[in-house]
């Protein structure tokens, strides 16, 4: 099976905030993020060149799994 990667943004940075401050921790010794560190995270990040699916998290969690399977269906069928 080839190696299939999906990509997940939230572009909208109100939205991607709200995400972020209003996570539940359930894991023990695992700190989440703030706010400041996603940011700057985001600021070191190197786009992907290689082939890949983009899911815009906006939309419903339905639609991005469904786009997901879809793509790693046609991914291992190539």
């Amino acid at each position: 099976m080839p190696l299939v990667i999906i990509e997940t943004v939230c572009p909208d940075d109100t939205e991607h905030y709200r995400r972020v401050t209003t996570r539940y921790n359930d894991l023990e010794h695992f700190t989440l993020p703030t706010w400041d560190e996603v940011k700057a995270t985001a600021r070191e990040y190197e786009a992907h060149t290689d082939d890949r699916l983009v899911l815009d998290t906006r939309r419903p969690l339905s639609e991005c799994v469904e786009e997901a399977l879809a793509y790693v269906r046609m991914s291992s069928a190539a």
